[in-house]
């Protein structure tokens, strides 16, 4: 996310914009203006591209292994982020970005990645990582290429998340590395295991639980509301603990999600 947000914040930004904001931007950067829907294409694929450079080693570990070294990945990129002043301008990021962003644009790219996402799930590379999931062993043994197969849905991910991370830059009009925090990582796999992992409809529902229910009751709760003629005072931190709560609950007695097959 982080990878796509400051490619498209780049490359969307006015020629004179960068002549002023980044005086010391290289010259390939500082004299290219591409416009949003390209730019988030190109955003995708640059992500695409550190998807397979870091996937290649990184995918043929596995289980626990596996996660510690994508978290690694987070940590190298926001390094990065943050020691590229000439581009990034560090932890100070890019600010008075476009508000590209709306729901239209919003929207569209959901469904797009939906269909994508429901098209590859029913194709016989879908297939193969259903059986990776179910056992990669088995799926080994009956002629699935264990890294091809790890690395495409990688990079597909890889993909897709890039989009995201732009567009929710240009939804705050800034990008920066307190941006793409190990908050937001936990928000989206919270999303993940309420609504079901391997479940499309489940990821939708997940998203649309962790995102309406902290902005129609949880803060609420948190600044103190009346409820059934009690007052609660403000209980700040509380949507955290409930959500928390509700995590635990959901992996206790229904492990697979709501809607996890």
């Amino acid at each position: 996310m982080a990878i796509g947000g400051y490619t498209v914040a780049l490359l969307t930004m006015p020629i004179e914009r960068k002549a002023v904001y980044l005086p010391d931007l290289p010259g390939f950067l500082a004299h290219i203006y591409v416009p949003f829907l390209p730019a988030l294409i190109i955003g995708g694929l640059i992500a695409v591209i550190c998807a397979y450079i870091i996937g290649y080693p990184v995918l043929k570990l596995r289980g626990h292994y596996l996660s510690v070294a994508t978290l690694g990945f987070m940590v190298i990129v926001t390094v990065f982020v943050m020691n590229l002043r000439d581009i990034t301008r560090g932890n100070s990021g890019l600010t008075g970005l476009k508000d590209y962003t709306n729901i239209w644009w919003t929207y569209a790219i959901a469904v797009i990645t939906l269909y994508v996402i429901w098209r590859i799930i029913n194709s016989s590379y879908g297939r193969s990582m259903l059986a990776i999931r179910e056992d990669d062993l088995a799926a080994e043994a009956v002629g699935v290429n264990l890294v091809k197969i790890k690395l495409m849905s990688f990079a597909i991910g890889a993909f897709f998340a890039a989009v995201g991370g732009a567009l929710y830059g240009h939804l705050l009009t800034m990008v920066s590395p307190n941006d793409f925090s190990y908050s937001m990582m936990f928000g989206l796999v919270v999303m993940l295991v309420i609504g079901g992992i391997g479940s499309i409809p489940g990821s939708v529902v997940g998203a649309v639980i962790v995102t309406l229910l902290p902005e129609l009751f949880l803060n609420k709760l948190e600044r103190g509301i009346d409820l059934f003629g009690l007052h609660l005072p403000q209980m700040f931190g509380v949507s955290q603990v409930l959500m928390s709560i509700a995590l635990i609950v959901i992996i206790i007695f229904k492990p697979k999600g709501l809607l996890g097959k």
